[in-house]
């Protein structure tokens, strides 16, 4: 291996460190892998001895210090009845790391300029979670201020007491450096924060010791950094060099090495293929990237791929594939498994299922040692296999194969046939299926080519040049004929002729009357058009011998172009019936001569390539059978060998089983582990025929990297549009590992680590998608991202990812589910407008209260119709996200308070409430997301990335809801918000109505009084006494006005009696896309008929807010249209408004916060006029 890449490996090593070591936000369990330090260590620097001795214990004894990590600040969350007040946040927050030297007196030598705030709890943060504060705040503090160290060697010789003096002071600067840096990066949160505490100890950690999630990763960086071994995947995953783009393959490349099919229902898509196509082409050493998109059936490729390869194998007789398909998360990890387990096709028939008992999934699973138990009863893992390798089920096994295969054959006899008989009749069967996609793909390709020869030789009408040949046949044997028999009675003229003519013909009156005697005689033999002025005889003979022979060579010429036409035809009826004979398996008779490979490939994948993943399902079945009565009587002993050759040969057995073992790519590495010379740990590179990574959008590429060492070729699977990975390592830290790591040469620093950012290399903002898009040397489509593309989407209706469409993939994906039924319960995309207020959660999150109720409510009202309408419980039909983790809890609180019956705790029937990244990779019928901002506080957070919007969105199969302050949605903008408002806002049916909820928090003070609106009386008279008591103004905000609702409710005659004796303001604000589209002069008319009664009109833009306000002692806020609801009819409707009154400043806040929202958006009637 060469030397970058040992160097990359060094990187990503530390990189993985970085993260792992210095990690802010903590559970009780990862804190349980450090030193705890008392508060003493804080205030003298000194760890006590027995702990010193503990961390000092395996080195040699010239050691004088280690290196360790200082998290010398530590905060817990406050509890509240044995519970955190915030479940989803940290239950420890431990917010500096330093790097540091422990020395064999106990004392710490924080390094210099070593020391932050972890990564993970600044933001930005893609999926909300808790921060203290900001990565632009922290960048500013470490340009400007530097934070001490100590140096060790300054404290090795000199006076005992001076240097106790010199080190105490060096310690307490470190500690003030540490407070100050804290106290200014996250000054709001430490002075806000309610949810922590400060703990008076720290935690030191050995930075060898590591006991985490990467505990298997690291040992396999360590080798790969000084390794020489060829591992081509690895180079190729740590080249700084994209290969030459190539042209894409043919669409029907490998049609016939394409064995193998999951499915005797659905083919492969279009795009699905080719990606398969390439994969097969891959050479040892490629990376394959394959985007992604949501619902473009990653996981019906990557099914396909595992059983053209696992076929392949099986038709060369050889061993099986090796396939690994790991992510980085265990939600990502399980949906795979889930998919081998129950998206294989079972086929129909005696070739159906499985031959060999208890085996319910065609993946294993090796999840980590803590997830054990609980993945055993759900999935396949090591336990699964120990439990076959088995004596007993060997018998049971192989009796219960044979009768399957007796059953399929039947001319086997079960109780004379074995194992091996059937092995042999299955691998006949492979051949022959085999034969049946070669006999389609070498019959299509002769007629095709024979067809383009055809066309260029005789165009696009053959047949009727052929006709057009034949018919020239006809006429030029009659025009032969014709002239022979010329020339045969022109002969007999000269025969017959007196041949004194002959003698005196040089006598010129003698020549004129020959002559005349020959022309008279051919008038009768040829036509005139041939009868030319000849002058002699010999001049004739010429011309009826010169014409025989030039009909002659027409004849000839003809003839050969016939025989030309003919061949070219006949080879043609001869392909074409090769052609329908190759069709014959694809059960393809009508319109045969109409079929094309593509078709055929389609029909290919449900009728013989499916059928040949069945046989190949039980070849292997029957091949395990083998080599387990090979195994059966040094079974024990075999299954304790851990040298190369017995690890092999365990995975080769496995995977005849199983072809596919899925993992994380954290446990990964372990099971490639295998006992060398002298019995030193050793792995095993490049055994794996395949990685897939999946989800690889999200995947660091630290995290991934070891393991691309154990494979040959790579599938990386994924979508840069969607969740990104959470990046631990601040720029600043990475630019200092790629230096330490001699990736980056310091005198051009800015433009080396820009390059390695755009290859996705960095641990600060990569991933393996990035990676593998850049190691591709195929562009499917030349305006999306580089490598492979899937198209065809078919998860929701075509509505709901018309949005994703426009936001991220331009328009490329291929709707195919259909659009939204009219019987729907809920709009494809629809919205519920609520006038709650989004707050600061003190951490960086933000909550809204009311939203939560909302959604709880609603919940209770609808979970029986859901339940009906899908027969299905809740969980599995509805989703929540929201983009903030202190609103999943209040979500939480409120459904847990509600009379809903949901758990939304732990179990498996609990709903899903979380942010994007709680969703990745899964589907509901509805998805309600939970906007959380307000005219209060609108953040970009949302639009700050289009892949959040993306993913929450393309999560919903029927029906996506925002329930939200639908006012700060703004159609004209093109940010993601902008964009979905448009979707949202196009139709007026997407709007969802629902009972008014009461704000608590302005009814907090005793001040404010509160009443409910509940009917149309009730409303009419609200707003006559509003009117009538107004000292000042009154602010009126209704989307819809009609003219009769006005004229009938009556107020206008209260309002011009208020405004001319009281002089008190009124204010309009309504909608005028709603209002005014086309030209409805009625309404213009009207509208100045207001105006000219003193009342102020304005127009707002996509306005939801249904509100009236008097001075700033009065709010009513609720569904009721103050100037459109219908008073008599069908359309009277049910409508709530609530009404908070009272002088107190939490009301008069909210007012001008409404009134400031809502003018800033609107312009005057007139000024819309003009």
């Amino acid at each position: 291996m060469d030397t970058r890449s040992q160097n990359f490996a060094k990187y990503w090593r530390n990189s993985l460190a970085d993260a792992t070591f210095t990690k802010g936000g903590l559970n009780k369990k990862d804190t349980e892998t450090m030193i705890f330090c008392s508060k003493e260590f804080l205030t003298s620097g000194k760890l006590d001895e027995k702990k010193t001795k503990d961390l000092f214990k395996n080195e040699s004894s010239d050691c004088n210090v280690i290196e360790i990590i200082l998290r010398p600040i530590v905060y817990h969350q406050i509890t509240e009845h044995c519970f955190g007040k915030f479940n989803e946040t940290p239950e420890y927050l431990v917010p500096i790391s330093t790097a540091a030297f422990l020395a064999r007196d106990g004392r710490c030598y924080p390094k210099s300029g070593s020391t932050f705030i972890s990564r993970d709890i600044l933001k930005p943060l893609v999926n909300g979670s808790y921060a203290i504060g900001s990565m632009y705040d922290l960048d500013i503090y470490l340009s400007t201020y530097s934070i001490s160290g100590i140096n060790y060697n300054e404290f090795e010789d000199g006076d005992l007491k001076l240097r106790d003096e010199k080190y105490f002071d060096a310690w307490k600067k470190y500690c003030s450096h540490i407070d100050l840096l804290l106290n200014t990066v996250a000054k709001k949160w430490v002075k806000d924060n309610r949810s922590y505490e400060r703990l008076d100890h720290s935690f030191i950690i050995k930075q060898d010791l590591v006991k985490n999630a990467a505990i298997h990763i690291f040992p396999l960086y360590e080798q790969l950094r000084n390794s020489s071994k060829s591992i081509p995947l690895f180079e190729r995953y740590a080249s700084i060099t994209s290969p030459p783009q190539q042209p894409c393959l043919e669409s029907n490349s490998f049609f016939s090495k394409r064995l193998a099919h999951s499915s005797n229902s659905f083919p492969l898509a279009q795009a699905q293929r080719d990606a398969l196509n390439h994969l097969l082409n891959a050479e040892t050493g490629e990376i394959l990237a394959v985007n992604g998109p949501p619902g473009t059936g990653k996981t019906t490729l990557l099914l396909s791929v595992v059983a053209s390869l696992w076929a392949t194998r099986a038709l060369e007789g050889s061993e099986p594939p090796i396939i690994i398909a790991a992510s980085t998360n265990n939600q990502a990890v399980t949906n795979i498994i889930d998919a081998f387990g129950k998206d294989f096709s079972k086929g129909e028939g005696p070739f159906s299922g499985r031959w060999l008992p208890n085996i319910d999934s065609f993946g294993a699973y090796f999840p980590a040692k803590s997830k054990s138990l609980q993945a055993e009863k759900n999935f396949q893992t090591e336990k699964f296999f120990n439990q076959i390798e088995d004596t007993e089920y060997f018998k049971k096994a192989k009796y219960f194969y044979i009768e399957c295969a007796a059953k399929a054959f039947q001319n086997l006899e079960s109780k004379n046939t074995t194992i091996e008989d059937v092995v042999k009749r299955l691998h006949k069967e492979i051949l022959w299926k085999t034969k049946q996609l070669k006999c389609l793909e070498e019959s299509w390709n002769a007629l095709y080519n024979i067809r383009l020869q055809v066309h260029q030789e005789l165009g696009n009408n053959p047949y009727e040049k052929l006709a057009l040949y034949e018919y020239q046949e006809k006429i030029l044997n009659e025009k032969i004929k014709l002239w022979s028999n010329i020339r045969s009675k022109w002969e007999q003229f000269q025969a017959e002729e007196n041949i004194w003519y002959q003698v005196f013909s040089w006598i010129p009156f003698v020549a004129k009357k020959r002559m005349l005697k020959a022309k008279m005689y051919l008038a009768d033999v040829w036509d005139k058009e041939d009868q030319f002025q000849f002058k002699t005889l010999i001049s004739i003979s010429e011309y009826i011998e010169n014409k025989e022979v030039s009909v002659s060579k027409s004849i000839f010429e003809n003839e050969r172009i016939l025989e030309i036409i003919k061949n070219l035809l006949q080879n043609l009826e001869t392909c074409l019936a090769k052609w329908k004979i190759a069709l014959a398996p694809l059960h393809i008779t009508k319109n045969s001569e109409k079929v094309t490979l593509n078709q055929a490939d389609i029909e290919a994948d449900t009728k013989i390539r499916f059928d040949i993943f069945l046989l190949t399902t039980h070849y292997w079945e029957g091949r395990w059978l083998l080599e387990m009565e090979d195994l059966l009587p040094n079974l024990e002993k075999w299954n304790k060998k851990n040298a190369e050759s017995a690890i092999i040969k365990r995975w080769n057995l496995r995977m005849k089983l199983t072809p596919c073992v899925v993992s994380t790519f954290y446990v990964l590495p372990n099971h490639f582990i295998y006992a060398g010379t002298g019995y030193v740990k050793d792995y095993l590179y490049n055994l794996a025929d395949l990685l897939i990574v999946d989800e690889a959008g999200q995947v660091l590429p630290e995290v991934a990297g070891a393991s691309f060492s154990l494979s040959k070729k790579a599938l990386v699977i994924g979508d840069t549009h969607q969740i990104e990975p959470i990046w631990a390592v601040s720029p600043k830290v990475d630019v200092g590992n790629f230096l330490e790591a001699k990736l980056l040469n310091s005198d051009n620093v800015e433009d080396e680590y820009e390059k390695l950012t755009d290859l996705g290399k960095t641990a600060s903002s990569g991933s393996v998608m990035k990676i593998a898009q850049n190691a591709s040397r195929y562009r499917y489509d030349p305006d999306l991202e580089p490598g492979m593309y899937l198209y065809e989407h078919r998860r929701c209706y075509n509505e709901i990812i018309s949005y994703c469409n426009e936001l991220v993939y331009k328009g490329k994906l291929l709707p195919k589910r259909g659009i939204s039924p009219k019987e729907s319960l809920f709009p494809a995309l629809g919205y519920l407008h609520i006038d709650g207020i989004c707050q600061d959660s003190g951490s960086g999150s933000r909550y809204n209260l009311l939203e939560a109720r909302v959604i709880a409510n609603w919940l209770i009202e609808n979970k029986q119709k859901l339940e009906q309408k899908y027969n299905q419980p809740l969980n599995e039909i509805v989703g929540i996200i929201t983009p903030f983790g202190a609103q999943v809890n209040e979500i939480k609180r409120a459904i847990r308070n509600s009379k809903a019956n949901v758990n939304v705790d732990k179990g498996e029937d609990h709903l899903t409430i979380g942010t994007v990244h709680s969703f990745q990779g899964a589907e509901r019928k509805l998805i309600i997301f939970s906007a959380v901002y307000s005219k209060h506080v609108d953040g970009t957070f949302i639009d700050n990335a289009p892949s959040m919007l993306n993913v929450a969105v393309s999560r919903a199969k029927d029906s996506f809801l925002v329930f939200g302050d639908m006012d700060i949605y703004n159609p004209q903008l093109k940010t993601p918000r902008g964009i979905l408002a448009r979707y949202l806002f196009s139709c007026e049916k997407n709007s969802l109505c629902f009972k008014y909820l009461e704000r608590k928090d302005l009814l907090e003070s005793g001040s404010v009084g509160f009443q409910v609106l509940i009917n149309l009386n009730d409303h009419d008279s609200f707003l006559k006494n509003v009117i009538n008591n107004a000292v000042k103004e009154i602010y009126i905000v209704s989307p819809w006005f009609s003219i009769n609702a006005v004229n009938n409710s009556n107020i206008l005659p209260f309002m011009e009696s208020v405004i001319q004796k009281k002089g008190i303001k009124i204010s309009i604000y309504t909608d005028d896309e709603l209002n005014l589209l086309g030209d409805n002069e009625e309404k213009k008319q009207f509208l100045f008929k207001l105006v000219n009664i003193g009342i102020d009109v304005y127009f707002v833009t996509k306005v939801h807010s249904k509100i009236v306000i008097k001075d700033e002692d009065l709010l009513c806020i609720g569904s009721f249209n103050w100037l459109s609801a219908q008073r008599k009819g069908n359309y009277v409707r049910h409508e709530t408004s609530l009404v908070y009154q009272g002088k107190n400043k939490k009301l008069i806040d909210e007012i001008n916060i409404l009134k400031n929202s809502i003018m800033e958006r609107s312009s005057s009637f007139n000024q819309t006029l003009n």
